[in-house]
Parts: structure tokens; C-alpha cells; sequence
């Protein structure tokens, strides 16, 4: 079965008397919404109005088409549109926070016009673990309140949209149209940086998509005012760290996107899009992502996931990148400031004070969970406990409350050897099945196979540079996570003679 075949509507009722009851119901919800937008445009609501005005146009269209919706969502999700319109634009709270909504549509298109069945993925088992134990660590943290907060947040930014997203993604074709969803919303988070970088204008965050870190680094040059300092991009983020993290996600995602395509352009295109997600890496200036992007190649050749011709390739590519940046040299060069850390005959000047800082965060959380073993201190709660354990190791005085900086331990520091288990026993399923469906789908249908390869390798880029960054911006992990759960049980389920997942897995032969 070829990437051809994925091709159609996302909803095609058989008859036009079958089509005419929703037909009906589309137009009498399209005059309500207007209805009561035109009143409120004239009233005291004159936003709220004009938003119904456009729900009127736009929700009986995502109806009948519902996979536009399931994509739109995706691209704002990614390209973090809503949160730069509400922060940099002044568009109201509610209304960036409430476009997961549109998920809906899709999702009762699915459930109520198709009656198609809900889709109940191998992991959620341990998701809703990890929620139990969050709750229990809530009831036993010291500030309730707080992990209460957290909890919330981990069901509205973690578990609806991975419930969402994994109903909505049910077939290769749909699949494949987020991936490039994904794809372009890095075309648009990675070239406006990019192009700031290019033209040397800081100043300009161009509409929230050039956000720049609080402070440079010095590049051990000398000018006439003092020491040159290069800026970190942050993109549309806001923090640059992250947004290496985002951006090299995308990195496995255009690689097999490129050698899955058939068509030339399309080819080009991907190859395009996984060249800017690697530059916007690179100007991130992330130690943490240089470090995870090499641990990420030597994943792919041990998986066998890419050949060694196309390996070399990809590497030249990146050896490129680091000669045309030689600021990039200088960052990754300060990562030798980790021996100096251990070494006794180091004075406490010579260590980079960032590093020095995150490794004495680290120790922190690892002795915070040695104190609590099961639960945990509570969601969110590690923070009240860093100052604390940290500064009694005497290697950098830690002020207010900070992060872990590293995932596992963020995690075993809040929720212990429970929220370990479960956490990333979810990772662990969801991983285990985009192994099996490599191997399942590699002759029959190289394009599943290379889709569940990127998804597999998108993971690998968030658990590697979330070896050096706490649990945050969560709302990106868990899309990637559900979009990964969605590859895997696709392979796992869909029947290309029927066209449809099946109830039992399908059998190779």
C-alpha cells in the first residue's frame, strides 16, 4: 500500500438523503450563532459577538471537513500562536486558551456521525497511574493549593489533549497531513529567527517570533566596547532552551518525511523544513540540544533506522552548520567546564556559573528524593525544597526557588519512584509499539514504517534534551507523545485492504 492510497475526505456520508438531516442541522446552528453574534456586536460584547459571527462561518465548515480542524489546532499548538497573540497582542486569555476546543469537532465527527468507536491506547493505563499518583503527592505536599494547581494543569495541557489527539489521528492519511502540519509550523517558528540572525536586527522581535534570551554569551572576542556577546534565539517560545527542544523534535520528523515522499517537491520541501529546524538549533546556542542531537544520531545508526550513507550525510550537514557558526564552537567548547566541576584543583571561577548552578539543582532534586522515596514532595513542589538541600553541598548558592533541570529528577523529586514508573511507563509503551511497527510495516508499507521511525526519534530528542531541562511547556510533550501513541497504534490496527482501524491487531500476512 502506497502513501498515495491515504488520499480523500475526511467525511463523505453515502447518499444525499443520508447528508441532508446534517445539512439541516448546520443551518439552523450557522443562523443561531450569527443570530446571537449580530445582537452582542451591537451591544456591550462587541469581541464576543464578533466571535460568534466567526463560529457561525467557520464551525459548520470544520463539521463537514473535520480533519481541517484537527490540523489548525496543531498549527497554533506548535507554532505557539495563541500564546504570543495573548501576550503580545492583547488577545484575551480565554480566547488563546480555548482553541484545543476545536478538537471537539473532529472528535464527534468521528464518535457521533461515523459512530466510530472511542480509541483506547496501551498507555492510557499508565497515564491515569501518573494522575493518581499526582493527586495522592497533592494530598501530602505541603502547599495543596499549588499542586492542586499543577494536577489541573497536567489534565487540561497533558491528558485532554492526549485523549483529543490520539480520537482525532485514526488513519495514515490523517497522519501524515499533521506531520506536515508540524513540519510548517517549524518553517514558521525557525525562519523568522533565523532571518533575525541573518540581518543582525535584535531588536525587532518581529510580532513575538524572535524572542531572544535575557542575556548573551561572551564568544571570547574583544571590540572596542568590551567583550562580543552573541544572543540566544528563543523563537516564539521565549526561552531558548525550549526552543531547541521544540525545534530539534522536528529534526526526525522532516528526515523521514523526506525519504518517506514520493513526489519531488514534496521531497524538497521536507528536506527544507528539516534544514531550518536544524539551523534554528544552532542559534538556540543550546548546549544541551548539541549534546542530545549527537546522542540522537548515534540513536538512529544503532537502531538501524538509517543507513550509513544517508548517516554521513546528515552529519556532514551538521559539522557544516557548526563551522558556518563558530560562536557555536565557543558554546560547545564551555561544555568542558563539566570536568572542571569535579575536579579538586579547580578554583570556583573557572566553572561556568550556569553549569555549576544546574548541576547543583540536579543534586538537589537526587537528595529531595533520597528524603522522599514514594510520592514524592507534591506536584510543583520541588522548587520550595531546592534552596534548601542545595546550598548545603557548597558548590553554587542557589537564590529563590529553581528547577530541577533535569527531567527523571524532576520527576522523581515530586512524585517519586511512583510517578517514575508511570511516567515513563508511558513513554515505554508507546515507544515499545513504534518498534514493533518499523519492523511490521518496513516492506509492506515503507511509509508507516518511516512515519513511526520519526515519531520513535522525536521522542528520543525529548528524552535527550530533557536530560538537562525540568517537566515545562508540558503541552508540546504531550502532542508529541499522543501524535507518537496515535503512529504506533495506526500500524498497529489499520487495515489497508478495509481502509479503517481494525478491533484486533492486523496480522502481518
Amino acid at each position: 500500500m502506497s502513501v498515495e492510497s491515504y488520499t480523500g475526505t475526511t467525511y463523505s456520508p453515502q447518499t444525499d438523503s443520508e447528508n441532508r438531516p446534517l445539512r439541516l442541522l448546520l443551518l439552523v446552528l450557522m443562523v443561531l450563532l450569527a443570530a446571537a453574534g449580530g445582537g452582542l456586536l451591537g451591544g456591550t460584547q462587541p469581541l464576543l459577538g464578533a466571535l460568534l459571527v466567526l463560529a457561525a462561518i467557520l464551525v459548520p465548515a470544520l463539521i463537514m471537513q473535520s480533519e481541517t480542524a484537527t490540523m489548525t489546532v496543531i498549527f497554533i499548538l506548535y507554532s505557539n500562536i495563541a500564546v504570543v497573540a495573548n501576550k503580545f497582542h492583547g488577545v484575551p486569555y480565554f480566547v488563546a486558551a480555548s482553541f484545543p476546543f476545536l478538537l471537539f469537532i473532529p472528535l464527534a465527527s468521528y464518535l457521533v456521525l461515523q459512530r466510530k468507536p472511542v480509541i483506547l491506547h496501551r498507555s492510557l493505563p499508565f497515564l491515569f497511574a501518573f494522575l493518581g499518583v499526582q493527586c495522592l503527592g497533592a494530598v501530602f505536599s505541603r502547599d495543596t493549593q499549588v499542586s492542586v494547581s499543577a494536577v489541573i494543569d497536567f489534565i487540561v495541557e497533558g491528558l485532554v489533549i492526549y485523549l483529543l489527539v490520539t480520537n482525532v489521528v485514526r488513519s495514515p492519511r490523517t497522519l501524515r497531513r499533521v506531520t506536515w502540519t508540524l513540519l510548517l509550523a517549524g518553517v514558521l517558528l525557525a525562519g523568522i529567527p533565523i532571518w533575525q540572525q541573518l540581518t543582525g536586527t535584535y531588536a525587532n522581535d518581529y510580532w513575538g517570533y524572535a524572542q531572544l534570551s535575557e542575556s548573551g554569551f561572551r564568544t571570547g572576542e574583544i571590540s572596542l566596547f568590551g567583550d562580543v556577546r552573541q544572543f540566544k534565539a528563543a523563537g516564539a517560545i521565549g526561552e531558548q532552551n525550549r526552543y531547541a527542544q521544540v525545534m530539534l523534535m522536528l529534526v526526525p520528523l522532516g528526515l523521514f518525511t523526506f525519504w518517506a515522499e514520493r513526489k519531488g517537491g514534496l521531497r524538497i520541501l521536507a528536506l527544507v523544513a528539516t534544514m531550518l529546524a536544524l539551523v534554528a538549533v544552532a542559534i538556540s546556542f543550546s548546549r544541551g540540544a548539541a549534546v542530545a542531537l549527537f546522542l540522537l544520531l548515534v540513536a538512529m545508526v544503532f537502531m538501524r533506522a538509517i543507513k550509513l550513507s544517508r548517516f554521513l550525510l546528515v552529519l556532514a550537514a551538521v559539522v557544516l552548520l557548526v563551522i558556518a557558526l563558530p560562536e557555536y564552537q565557543t558554546r560547545i567548547a564551555s561544555l568542558t567546564d563539566v570536568t572542571a566541576l569535579v575536579s579538586s584543583e579547580t578554583r570556583p571561577a573557572e566553572v561556568d556559573t550556569s553549569i555549576e548552578g544546574r548541576a547543583t539543582e540536579m543534586l538537589a532534586a537526587a537528595l529531595v528524593f533520597a528524603d522522599y522515596p514514594v510520592i514524592g514532595v507534591g506536584p510543583a513542589m520541588f522548587k520550595f525544597y531546592s534552596q534548601d538541600y542545595g546550598n548545603q553541598l557548597g558548590l553554587h548558592d542557589l537564590e529563590g526557588n529553581r528547577e530541577a533541570h533535569s527531567l527523571p529528577l524532576d520527576i522523581a523529586a515530586n512524585h517519586g519512584v511512583l510517578g517514575l514508573l508511570t511516567f515513563f511507563g508511558i513513554f515505554a509503551v508507546v515507544i515499545n509499539q513504534l518498534m514493533k511497527a518499523r519492523q511490521r510495516w518496513e516492506e509492506k508499507d515503507p511509509y508507516l514504517a518511516k512515519m513511526a521511525s520519526g515519531y520513535l526519534l522525536a521522542l528520543m530528542a525529548y528524552l535527550t534534551t530533557g536530560l538537562f531541562l525540568h517537566l515545562a511547556y508540558a503541552r508540546y510533550m504531550w502532542l508529541i507523545l499522543a501524535l507518537a501513541s496515535s503512529a504506533g497504534h495506526i500500524a498497529h490496527y489499520w487495515d489497508p485492504k478495509r481502509g479503517q482501524l481494525m478491533q484486533e491487531p492486523v496480522e502481518e500476512t
